[in-house]
């Protein structure tokens, strides 16, 4: 039988977070999310040997706005303590699926995350901005949420340990020449549509990692980057990279520890799924995300057919919000970046919304824990 969990409520309300849980009422319930696996997690589960101890790894992709929903599985998550309780598990994440992971490691973790909520959705977005503007605004939202004197702290770790994905472009893509880099990127999209290997000629992944040793797939033979030991002088600025998107926002420079040379948004290498997490068959990687298709690297966005290699998928435990549930936000959509220039003019209606989108996205943890200590999850898992 699956491991039984105490599913309480939420501590909302302590630590100066004042969180008001939306009423389930009709339409609420376990049809807000949807749950797949890979084949080995998949037969785990049917074989009723499935407990969260056994995440190894929990996955954040590089997904804009979006992580304002997929917050609401983060929070209960935080909430009830679900991981790290009897092994080590990765926090792993890029873009502002490094900044969700980064929250979560601060002394006071719910507070932490409400203010990156905050900080996020309330900043002001204009026709006027420039990559250095932009650059200001990633910063202050940084600083929101990550004291500086507490970062020592987020870097312990203890059981819960911090992995930040960039990518250091290479060769002229370094530089901060807009056409050129039009340039280039289009030839780099070009290279990974004819063969995803060759995206490395272009961008490096370089993993920034808490603790002594870094995550294990960093260590196994078939990976493709580098990897350094975060401290309190690379920390932000490696936040700062794995959000820098090109053309958007310029690159963080030769970050303390690392190769000399720009580094980009993480999203570029490690879009959602680009890697082998698991260790062994027994581990599972934990993926909540906003959608069900998981995309490699963000190149492949426009790639319908590219998918990621089966045996990137075979730990993977894939959670996301329903149809029906999306329907329900505002606007009937998951926030994405086309909101920055759709409200463009209307900062306060998109504040609005975004604040209701994950204000309505509390629910989806909490369902998805129940479903697991009730052992429903039997019932409606269903093949990556």
């Amino acid at each position: 039988m699956p491991q039984k969990m105490s599913i309480g409520r939420l501590p909302y309300g302590k630590r100066g977070v004042n969180w008001k849980q939306p009423s389930k009422g009709k339409g609420m319930g376990t049809q807000n999310i949807e749950i797949r696996a890979g084949e080995n997690v998949y037969q785990r589960i049917m074989d009723g040997g499935f407990s969260l101890d056994s995440v190894n790894t929990f996955y954040a992709p590089a997904s804009g706005p979006r992580f304002l929903v997929t917050s609401g599985f983060d929070i209960p998550l935080i909430a009830h303590k679900a991981l790290g309780t009897k092994r080590i598990v990765w926090l792993i994440g890029a873009s502002s699926g490094a900044w969700r992971m980064a929250a979560w490691q601060q002394p006071q973790p719910l507070l932490a995350y409400q203010r990156l909520i905050d900080s996020y959705t309330e900043t002001p977005h204009t026709r006027q901005d420039t990559p250095l503007t932009t650059l200001a605004s990633i910063r202050n939202v940084l600083d929101a949420f990550v004291d500086d004197d507490a970062i020592s702290f987020a870097l312990k770790g203890n059981n819960v340990r911090l992995a930040i994905i960039t990518a250091r472009a290479r060769g002229v893509l370094a530089f901060e020449n807009h056409p050129l880099q039009k340039l280039l990127l289009f030839t780099s999209f070009l290279a990974n549509a004819y063969k995803r290997e060759w995206l490395h000629k272009f961008f490096e992944r370089v993993v920034f990692h808490s603790g002594v040793r870094p995550p294990p797939v960093c260590l196994r033979g078939d990976y493709k980057g580098s990897f350094v030991a975060l401290n309190e002088e690379n920390f932000k600025p490696a936040l700062l990279a794995s959000g820098a998107i090109p053309l958007v926002v310029p690159a963080q420079r030769n970050i303390y520890g690392g190769q000399s040379g720009a580094y980009l948004d993480g999203g570029l290498t490690d879009y959602h799924i680009a890697q082998n997490y698991a260790v062994n068959e027994e581990d599972v990687v934990l993926f909540p995300s906003h959608q069900k298709r998981i995309i490699p690297t963000w190149m492949d966005k426009r790639l319908k057919s590219r998918k990621p290699l089966k045996e990137h998928t075979a730990n993977l435990l894939l959670v996301y919000p329903s149809i029906e549930f999306i329907l329900r936000l505002p606007g009937g959509k998951v926030p994405d970046r086309d909101d920055f220039k759709h409200y463009i003019n209307d900062n306060s209606t998109r504040i609005k919304r975004w604040k209701e989108a994950a204000r309505l996205s509390r629910h989806l943890g909490e369902d998805f824990l129940e479903i697991i200590a009730s052992g429903k999850i039997r019932d409606i898992i269903r093949k990556i």
